[in-house]
């Protein structure tokens, strides 16, 4: 294994790695103020800063099925949209910003344009 260190190839990969996560905090934003509308307690959006994404998904799944001021299918509709983030989105955001970038060059030449790219998932 050999550190490519600023190598160009990476250059893209960060700047959509860092769009992915920061458009991740428009759902995280979305969390808190769905947990304060539907709990009407700025006590409950409090405590779910301390929770992560996934948890607060199920938090608002909770309170949306104790809402009866949403319509059946509005609700319906609210929480398969809720559960892909926490289902796919929490596990790949995860993975791009923690995971390392690796890169496969031909015939070990780091100078050279990589023939793939990918993320190492070193964390468990």
């Amino acid at each position: 294994m050999q550190i490519a260190k600023d190598h160009p190839a990476t250059l893209e990969f960060a700047l959509q790695s860092g769009k992915l996560i920061q458009n991740f905090g428009v759902v995280e934003l979305t969390s808190y103020r769905s947990i304060r509308w539907l709990s009407g307690s700025d006590v409950a959006t409090e405590i779910s800063m301390e929770l992560p994404l996934a948890k607060r998904v199920e938090v608002i799944l909770k309170l949306l099925d104790r809402d009866k001021t949403l319509p059946g299918d509005a609700r319906d509709k609210a929480k398969d949209l809720l559960r892909q983030p926490k289902d796919k989105g929490c596990e790949l955001r995860n993975t791009v910003a923690h995971g390392t970038v690796g890169l496969s060059f031909p015939g070990g030449d780091a100078s050279a344009d990589p023939y793939a790219i990918g993320i190492l998932k070193l964390r468990k």
